[in-house]
């Protein structure tokens, strides 16, 4: 989570709409409406801030600045020549051009803001604000004042917010994460979606507003209207063009030319001479399974550059678990810390394919870089809380039940 990102808890007996709201307006950035004495929801409240804060400053918002890329070639800015990338790229170019709503569904940490901030960036409305908004930190109770403003005096004095809605005149409006939007808000959303116009809280006149939506989720579009996260009729007018970003793992063949973007630019950032991968060592980078996507190949390229003692990068300079011919990463019957389990520790033998022995091992070594910490390790991978849990209980990992120490502060 950034340093800069204020949380408050609030007493759930005690908030009101004007409260939250100037807490908005003095720089809360989000607010966990609970009893005092719930401190476990808290800390799960806050581990869910670090995952969001790693999503709104994803790997790829310091990648070649996408500012006025209407001269610049998708290619230097979208990396890959799998043929999903080209599929991405030449859906790109067709939706530039028009105000048609696009949304982007993939796992977490593919790369859907960097593609939102490109269609913005080659679009018509390229001069205008790219605004993004993660539906899943918006407070619920104040979520229809912040997405679409309010007068002053209407809540109790608080004064005048234009709304990320009106932010976004002239521009784009990014929501990522609409699985996580709230179905009060969703009525208003259509008709925003439908309309283009605006009607902020204690005002008597709709507002024009010209914006391009843009919307992000990590499920699929059907799936969202099926568990009832999203409303049938919004959900048309959202995936006018629906765009899937492909795990890592789908398009292996990338990943040497990521893996060399990161590398370069980090060595100009840590100021080391290291200049490229040996063959083996991409190798190894191609046959694991990434499950926290390119956002993970980040942090393991910028962890190498650092401690690379030579321009060449060898498959020795890796972090344990890529080497294929160790046990690690064979993964099946290893505990936390490496030991063999006993036949009484697992209910049923445990039999994976050689991709989900990769994963398996990624999850073993992240919960092992982190000292059994799951939230840590799933932050550390991109995934969600649940589904590292999930995971871990699929791959039958044993774990050491650790608690943090309290702070001293």
């Amino acid at each position: 989570m950034a340093p800069d990102r204020v949380v408050c808890r609030v007493n759930k007996e005690r908030s009101k709409i004007d409260e939250l709201l100037r807490l908005a307006k003095a720089g809360v950035h989000d607010i966990l409406l609970s009893r005092d004495d719930d401190d476990e929801r808290l800390k799960s409240f806050v581990a869910h801030l670090q995952g969001t804060a790693a999503s709104a400053n994803e790997p790829f918002a310091n990648a070649p600045d996408v500012g006025g890329a209407k001269n610049q070639e998708l290619d230097r800015i979208i990396i890959g020549d799998s043929q999903e990338m080209r599929r991405i790229r030449a859906t790109i170019e067709d939706v530039a051009g028009t105000k048609a709503a696009v949304l982007l569904y993939g796992e977490r940490g593919t790369g859907k803001k960097l593609i939102a901030q490109t269609i913005h960036s080659v679009s018509a409305v390229a001069q205008g604000p790219f605004v993004p908004v993660n539906m899943a930190s918006l407070p619920e109770a104040i979520a229809e004042a912040l997405l679409f403003g309010h007068e002053s005096g209407a809540l109790n004095g608080v004064e005048k917010h234009i709304g990320y809605c009106g932010l976004a005149d002239s521009g784009t409006l990014f929501l990522d994460e609409i699985s996580e939007m709230g179905l009060q808000i969703q009525p208003q959303l259509l008709r925003f979606v439908q309309t283009g116009t605006i009607s902020s809280n204690g005002e008597h006149r709709t507002r024009k507003v010209d914006t391009r939506i843009i919307t992000a989720t990590e499920r699929h579009p059907a799936t969202l209207v099926d568990d009832g996260k999203l409303r049938e009729d919004l959900c048309f007018r959202l995936n006018v063009v629906p765009i899937h970003v492909p795990p890592l793992r789908q398009r292996v063949e990338d990943i040497g030319q990521l893996a060399q973007f990161f590398l370069e630019r980090f060595a100009v950032r840590h100021d080391r001479a290291v200049e490229s991968f040996s063959r083996e060592a991409l190798d190894c980078l191609q046959s694991y399974p990434w499950p926290g996507n390119v956002r993970q190949l980040e942090n393991v390229v910028e962890r190498i550059v650092i401690f690379a003692k030579a321009p060449i990068v060898g498959s020795h300079d890796l972090p344990r678990g890529f080497d294929e011919s160790s046990a690690f990463m064979a993964g099946i019957n290893v505990g936390l810390r490496g030991e063999p389990r006993t036949a009484d520790s697992t209910s049923r033998t445990l039999v994976l394919k050689p991709i989900q022995q990769k994963e398996r091992a990624a999850i073993v070594e992240s919960l092992q870089q982190t000292g059994g910490h799951v939230v840590d390790a799933a932050n550390l991978l991109g995934l969600s809380q649940a589904t590292m849990y999930r995971k871990i209980k699929e791959y039958q990992i044993v774990r050491e039940r650790k608690r943090r120490k309290p702070s001293l502060k």
